[in-house]
């Protein structure tokens, strides 16, 4: 796979978060606290000890995509070194056990399977675009997952939980047609991998998100980082005469195809992607880049967040190797990391799996902290897609990325569309 799995960091990722204060970083704040008041209680689920709680996590540290999560790791231990100082979940300290995907489905199920029969986990942590090889045996044995989506795997299955889920079948929303019709598009061009499923998948998705606001598709492109030549999909942009540039791709191949649509003098009102939102491409692509943007689900680093400076401080005391902290695939990791605590402190003093589940699947307000660009229901969220989203753009001179205003939330900068057919 060429490097796009950062896309979905992005949202996943792509998408993809939380930041919590040490004292009100409580996954459940009252419940952590009470756990940490009262005595454990002796129970017989696996991985539950009077003193101990073992939860799995597997990622790929190795493989084509190590560099991509490699950082995840960080951000899940520093959720779990802010619980654990603050008294753990009901008085358990949380332990946590990894394995390497290695970047690879059938290895994934190796993995989980190591974690559930022979470590004896509670539950995992799924941090990896390789799920679906493991999703099914977890689901069969009832095993609580929380994790990063990369794939409609997520939707399919009552054990696995998370905050936001592009790729869920049936579900869209006019938020990402908003976006290109506020700035004054018109008639997009469309990027996608098409080897890939789930960039198809999402492609599909800001296809209908465009059509819903009135903007024609008037031209689509295959893109492969690694064999497409983005001076001849250039070209192809100039003849479609489309202003908007939308890619479901990764943003490394989105800066590409920008810088040659700019460096051919195509006039383009927006060009977006739900992956890019890193430093090291603005001194890779300079100005030629400038009003790209990337849509995320979690507070921007650019932003004035308490719960942006409770996640640095929790990753500066508890993973101090990520340096800076400000990392996509952190924020990703701490997440769902937190929704994790949130199913343990809801599951009562002796949790077992399925009451895990329950009582997590009956969470209607999960907003990480405030973190997240809009309140979660747990009933619903692995089904469907997210209304609201911010925008980060390259400013005019390349050097930082800006938030974009979109008008809603309390300070006003998401974006929030409505719901809207699957097509």
């Amino acid at each position: 796979m060429d490097r796009p799995l950062k896309l979905w960091v992005g949202v996943a990722a792509t998408s993809l978060i939380v930041a919590l204060t040490t004292s009100a970083c409580a996954t459940s704040g009252a419940a952590e606290a009470a756990g940490a008041a009262g005595a454990a209680t002796a129970c017989s689920a696996p991985g539950v000890t009077p003193k101990e709680l073992k939860v799995g996590l597997v990622f790929p540290n190795t493989g084509i995509l190590a560099t991509v999560f490699r950082s995840v790791r960080s951000g899940v231990e520093a959720r779990i070194g802010v619980a654990n100082a603050t008294g753990g979940i009901r008085g358990r300290q949380i332990s946590i056990e990894w394995r390497d995907d290695e970047s690879d489905a059938t290895k994934n199920l190796t993995a989980s399977r190591d974690l559930i029969e022979n470590v004896g986990v509670f539950g995992i942590l799924q941090e990896t675009s390789f799920v679906s090889g493991s999703a099914e045996y977890l689901s069969t044995k009832g095993v609580p997952v929380t994790g990063l989506v990369t794939d409609s795997t997520w939707g399919k299955y009552s054990n696995m939980f998370t905050v936001s889920n592009q790729y869920a079948d049936g579900s869209n929303v006019s938020t990402f047609g908003l976006y290109a019709k506020q700035n004054g598009g018109t008639r997009a061009y469309l990027l996608e991998s098409t080897l890939r499923a789930s960039s198809r998948t999402a492609a599909a998705k800001l296809e209908a998100s465009l059509k819903s606001q009135g903007i024609r598709i008037v031209g689509t492109g295959d893109y492969s980082e690694n064999s497409t030549d983005p001076a001849h999909v250039a070209a192809d942009i100039r003849r479609s005469g489309a202003d908007v540039i939308v890619g479901a791709i990764s943003g490394t191949g989105l800066a590409n195809v920008v810088k040659a649509t700019r460096a051919a003098g195509v006039p383009i009102k927006a060009a977006f992607g739900p992956d890019g939102y890193y430093p090291s491409l603005l001194p890779q692509f300079g100005q030629s880049i400038a009003g790209m943007a990337v849509y995320i689900g979690f507070t921007p680093f650019e932003a004035h967040s308490a719960a942006l400076d409770a996640y640095r401080n929790a990753m500066v005391q508890y993973a101090p190797e990520l340096n800076p902290p400000d990392q996509g695939t952190a924020v990703v990791g701490y997440i769902t990391a937190d929704l994790f605590l949130r199913g343990l402190a809801a599951a009562g003093d002796c949790p077992t799996r399925n009451g895990f589940i329950q009582s997590l699947r009956a969470v209607h307000n999960y907003n990480a902290d405030g973190l997240l660009a809009e309140t979660v229901d747990m009933a619903t969220s692995s089904i469907q897609v997210n209304r609201c989203y911010f925008f980060v753009r390259v400013n005019d001179t390349a050097t930082a990325f800006e938030v974009v205003p979109g008008g809603r939330g309390t300070d006003g900068k998401q974006w929030c569309g409505e719901p809207i057919a699957a097509e």
